[in-house]
């Protein structure tokens, strides 16, 4: 078990959570709010919902490999090279 891998992925998970509540209301809604063009508007959503997505997932992959002492090192490159 990897102290530091899970410290970071609980900041990444946290990270995340107020990537998706606070950003939301903050950002994307204003954002789409204030978009003239449907094709704006899929723009903004696609790399909304894209980067919210990837937030989760190294997230996940950071808890993951500071429990599992077999994908340590290729899980945490994977999030590092991102």
């Amino acid at each position: 078990m990897s102290k530091w891998l899970l410290a970071a992925g609980t900041l990444s998970l946290a990270t995340t959570g107020i990537h998706l509540f606070a950003g939301g209301p903050e950002v994307h809604v204003p954002l789409l709010a204030s978009s003239p063009s449907a094709l704006l508007k899929t723009y903004v959503s696609l790399l909304w919902h894209a980067t919210s997505a990837i937030l989760l997932i190294n997230s996940l992959a950071l808890l993951f490999a500071g429990v599992n002492g077999r994908y340590r090192v290729s899980l945490a490159a994977a999030v590092i090279v991102q």
